[in-house]
């Protein structure tokens, strides 16, 4: 029998604090229908407030911490939803449903017995995890609410449909976790021997998140292993003994022509995260697994004769049809088999069609040839007879983990000893490498390209404008570090000119702070990477921008922060020339100049360009330096495409107890900064920099086009 608990979270606004607290005291303890024989469980009620009315309360924090609360019990594996009372409810509705895998919908009005009807249909078909009361407007009694909202809490809510979702939030909060620039490591356990497949499983997931289990069947390759049978057998003895816990998360490779039957077998059993089934098995039954509901995340696995186009195939050409596709990278049950580069090409493939999914391999992974994946970086990596014929497995499985961490960093980046809080070593003020960083701004360049391209639209040139000063400063300046983007002693880097941050992306992919395959995501529905930067879903983000002008706010905030406390970060601060019309930057520049913050540097990419023509035409600009200066910062002006104009102006802007003139000039050496004023770089820059046929033309801030546009903006750059 399972034992299900539900945590149900409930908020309001002021205006309906007695209405949350008769909810949360009904609701609580009371019994938890699933619909199922097999499952049990009782309700917990937390009230997230308010208690009593404060002027100062916004509700839109209640219902985030509602939502927060929730997703942050999907992430541990558990079951929790929210009930929210406000005025209209729309405000909750929508700051519930910015968070990933919450989905709020509103309480219908009219009939009671129609509400319910309406709620249990939603439950069913969408897993609705919020309610949201508007109590304004709410024609029930208190008797009819509780009634409805009591069904929608016992209403069957799909079973495997919440498992599923449960294991992707599991998958996604393990990769964003600090250490999210190394790859996912897990087993291959293998073996015809029950009590063998139990031992592996039983010390393999002390030190693995994710163990992996291959069950062979003898009709897809040669060989065998214990049957689901037996493995579910053995997964209910674990579970009856609590040796294997909720959390001890499974992910199972399936050999075999006919999987249909084995899925059954093996849905709703908890731990189990994912299932890879293969492309080659009967197709038939493929279909019929397509389009059936799992528990699991459902995979498949291409072996090295099987393309990419045989996927797509299967799918009926919807290259994400699933979140998971695995590559073998040998041919499986052939012993000696060697590694098959063709895999490489496969990997790459799969990513410019588009797949937005967790790409694994597997197959004679190992030291000898982890090295051969650098240049694809695949999310998951499944180790078999490495692990499973060490005499000492979790000496193995560290040293996986350390080589791909190698591999996963580039020659400038040098990945770190895990519990490590020193600085990434890129943030040097010596051993300028111009031709690394000049390969490694067309390498962001291309990238920006290829993130568009996935929509045909996209920020353009204004990424090209800035891709030099950000290149220098993710891969020389700034100190950080990617491996634990929270490092209390990092620099603070905020982009204000947020419709630029394609290129911010590409740098933080590509140090390592998010796998590089989220890139061709940008501003699709549910990714991380939108348009514009929020802060909280991209790791390495430290601000939300769009509004023009606020991001120099939010830096001014964060240094002067900094300040009181006595801390010696820095901040800098990204800004473009259009956005200097705003009234909100010379508040902030003001206020930079009035508390001393000369930790903090802002960047002006100064293109003369914004999104309807020349600055000249729409909002003539006065002389930056000296507007700046008289406000009371130190001023330095250079060729923001020249990388030894922009180090010697970064060092230049490192405080220093000296003191001395605060001159606007221009960089050849680097001089130390030698006052407490805060500091401005402008830098000339020339918008769409790097495509000729896209330089100074304003027509290509905000570009939308045709693939075979931007398969000839790809040919020049390349």
């Amino acid at each position: 029998m399972l034992e299900f608990g539900m945590k149900i979270y409930t908020g309001s606004d002021h205006r309906a604090i007695e209405l949350n607290n008769l909810i949360c005291s009904t609701l609580d303890n009371s019994p938890l229908d699933l619909k199922d024989e097999n499952a049990t469980g009782r309700i917990e009620c937390v009230n997230i407030g308010p208690s009593e009315y404060v002027a100062t309360d916004d509700y839109v924090d209640y219902s985030s911490t509602v939502a927060t609360n929730i997703r942050e019990a999907l992430y541990e594996g558990k079951q929790a939803f929210g009930v929210l009372s406000c005025g209209s409810g729309i405000g909750m509705l929508h700051a519930a449903n910015k968070y990933p895998f919450i989905r709020a919908t509103m309480l219908p009005q009219g009939d009671p017995s129609l509400a319910k009807a309406i709620l249990v249909q939603d439950r069913l078909e969408h897993d609705s995890n919020v309610l949201v009361i508007a109590s304004d407007t709410n024609p029930y009694t208190k008797e009819e609410l509780l009634e409805i909202i009591t069904t929608w809490t016992s209403a069957p809510f799909g079973f495997g449909r919440h498992l599923r979702r449960v294991n992707k939030a599991w998958y996604d909060a393990k990769l964003r976790e600090a250490r999210i620039s190394n790859p996912f490591i897990s087993s291959g356990v293998l073996s015809n021997e029950i009590n063998e497949v139990k031992r592996q499983i039983l010390e393999f997931k002390k030190f693995m998140p994710l163990v992996g289990i291959d069950l062979i069947d003898g009709t897809l390759t040669d060989g065998g292993t214990i049957s689901a049978a037996e493995f579910t057998a053995i997964i209910g003895e674990l579970s009856a003994n609590n040796t294997l816990k909720r959390d001890d998360f499974l992910s199972l490779h399936l050999m075999t022509k006919n999987p249909l039957q084995t899925l059954k077998e093996l849905n709703n059993i908890p731990q189990i995260l994912s299932v890879f089934i293969h492309a080659e098995a009967e197709n038939s039954e493929l279909q019929e697994i397509m389009h059936s509901e799992w528990s699991f995340q459902l995979g498949i696995t291409l072996n090295p004769e099987t393309s990419v186009q045989d996927y797509l195939q299967i799918t009926q050409n919807k290259i994400n049809a699933l979140d998971l596709i695995q590559i073998m990278t040998v041919t499986p049950g052939r012993q000696g088999n060697s590694f098959n580069p063709a895999c490489l090409d496969k990997i790459s493939e799969l990513r410019q069609l588009g797949f937005t999914g967790k790409i694994a391999v597997d197959g004679a992974v190992n030291p000898t040839n982890i090295s051969k994946f650098i240049s694809v970086k695949p999310d998951i990596y499944f180790v078999g007879s490495y692990f499973s014929n060490s005499d000492n497995p979790k000496s193995a499985f560290e040293e996986i983990i350390q080589l791909t961490r190698v591999n996963n960093s580039t020659s400038h980046v040098n990945a770190l000893e895990q519990g490590e809080v020193e600085a990434n070593p890129i943030n040097t003020d010596e051993n300028l490498d111009i031709s690394f960083l000049e390969d490694k701004a067309k390498e962001l360049r291309i990238s920006v390209l290829e993130q568009i391209g996935a929509t045909l639209s996209g920020h353009l040139a204004g990424p090209f404008s800035c891709a030099d000063i950000v290149t220098y400063l993710y891969y020389q300046g700034l100190k950080h570090n990617p491996e634990n983007p929270k490092w209390e002693d990092r620099d603070y880097f905020l982009i204000s000119n947020g419709h630029v941050t394609p290129i911010w992306y590409a740098a933080l992919a590509d140090t390592g702070y998010f796998p590089k395959s989220d890139l061709l995501t940008l501003r699709k529905f549910g990714s991380h990477l939108q348009g514009h930067p929020k802060y909280g879903s991209t790791p390495g983000v430290e601000n939300s921008s769009g509004p023009l002008g606020h991001g120099i706010g939010q830096a001014v905030g964060i240094a002067l922060s900094l300040k009181m406390d006595k801390k010696p970060n820095r901040v800098v601060c990204l800004m473009s020339d259009g956005e200097q019309q705003e009234g909100a930057v010379w508040e902030s520049a003001l206020s930079a100049a009035k508390y001393n913050l000369d930790n903090l540097t802002f960047i002006l990419d100064l293109n003369d360009i914004q999104i309807d023509g020349f600055t000249k035409d729409i909002m003539p600009l006065p002389n930056m330096a000296n507007i700046y200066r008289e406000i009371g910062f130190e001023v330095i002006e250079i060729d923001g495409h020249d990388f030894s104009q922009i180090h010697n102006a970064y060092l230049s802007t490192k405080p220093t107890p000296t003191s001395g003139s605060d001159q606007s000039t221009s960089v050849s050496e680097p001089t130390k900064h030698n006052s407490k004023k805060p500091r401005l770089i402008i830098a000339h820059t020339t918008s769409g920099k790097g495509l000729e046929s896209i330089e100074n033309d304003y027509s290509w801030h905000d570009w939308r086009g045709d693939k075979a546009t931007l398969d000839s903006l790809l040919a020049q750059l390349r």
